[in-house]
């Protein structure tokens, strides 16, 4: 396409992703009024660091749930989900008072002309109108 060097390098550079898992973790917390450096976001950023040690083991043998698991994953890995869902409990009951709201309204005249005219050109969608 005759691109330079130079422009295909920051091309792919301005492509790349910006956040890493520590920053979205800390605006999440931060977008559910958690501190970012409260004790759910530093739980949930040490669990992530620890992503992938799981396939460390071999899965032929047991592995046994001792008090070091659940005092090293267990325990905080509930305290964060725990957290999360409270923090998310009254944005979602918005959520889903709103999501009615929508369902109960009457659909636009624009989408269902849309939704006629092509059910009439097309005899397999007709069967979804």
């Amino acid at each position: 396409m005759g691109f330079d060097d130079g422009a295909v390098q920051r091309t792919g550079d301005g492509l790349k992703p910006r956040l890493n898992h520590k920053t979205q973790i800390e605006r999440i917390t931060g977008r559910l009024d958690l501190a970012a450096d409260s004790d759910v976001t530093r739980l949930w950023i040490e669990l992530n660091d620890t992503y992938g040690r799981a396939h460390e083991r071999s899965f032929h043998e047991r592995l046994d749930v001792d008090d070091a698991f659940r005092t090293q994953y267990a325990r905080p890995f509930d305290t964060v989900i725990r957290t999360l869902a409270l923090q998310l409990q009254d944005r979602y009951a918005a959520l889903m008072a709103r999501a009615k709201e929508i369902a109960g309204m009457p659909p636009a005249g624009g989408d269902q002309a849309v939704c006629e005219r092509n059910s009439r050109r097309d005899p397999i969608a007709s069967l979804f109108f």
